[in-house]
C-alpha cells in the first residue's frame, strides 16, 4: 500500500501535449484573423495620429494665448515656455507648421493635408473637434 501512495505523489503534474497543441491552434488561429486587420491600415493609423497631433497642439498654442496674451509665432515658443516638451514630428517625418491669420493661430501638418487633397485615404479624417 505503501507502494501506491509513492506513485501519486510522484505523478508530474503539467499539461499534455494534447493540450499545449490545442492553446498553440486557438493562438495561431485568433493571429491568423487579427494580425491582417491590424497590419492592413498603416495609413489609416497614421492619418489618425497627424490629426489628433493637430487637434492636441492647436489646444496648446490656444492655451498659450489665452495665458500670455499673445499668439505663438512658431511652436518653439510652445517648447520654450513648457507647453510643449520638444518640437513635434510628424508620422511621415515632417515638420507640424504654424499659420498666422488676422491674431489667429492655425497649426498645419502639410503631409496630413496633402494626403487629404489627394484622396489617398478614403478616410474622413475632421481635425476640428
Amino acid at each position: 500500500m505503501n507502494a501506491k501512495n509513492e506513485k501519486r505523489r510522484t505523478k508530474p503534474s503539467g499539461f499534455t501535449l494534447i493540450e499545449l497543441l490545442v492553446v498553440i491552434t486557438i493562438i495561431a488561429i485568433l493571429g491568423a484573423v487579427v494580425a491582417p486587420r491590424l497590419l492592413k491600415n498603416p495609413e489609416k493609423a497614421r492619418l489618425a495620429a497627424a490629426s489628433a497631433d493637430v487637434r492636441s497642439i492647436q489646444l496648446q498654442a490656444d492655451s498659450y494665448q489665452l495665458d500670455k496674451g499673445k499668439p505663438i509665432s512658431s511652436l518653439q515658443d510652445l517648447v520654450t515656455a513648457g507647453y510643449l516638451e520638444e518640437l513635434p514630428v510628424d508620422p511621415w517625418g515632417g515638420d507640424y507648421t504654424v499659420e498666422q491669420r488676422d491674431g489667429d493661430v492655425k497649426i498645419r501638418c502639410a503631409n496630413l493635408d496633402a494626403k487629404k487633397q489627394s484622396g489617398v485615404s478614403k478616410v474622413d479624417i475632421d481635425i476640428s473637434k
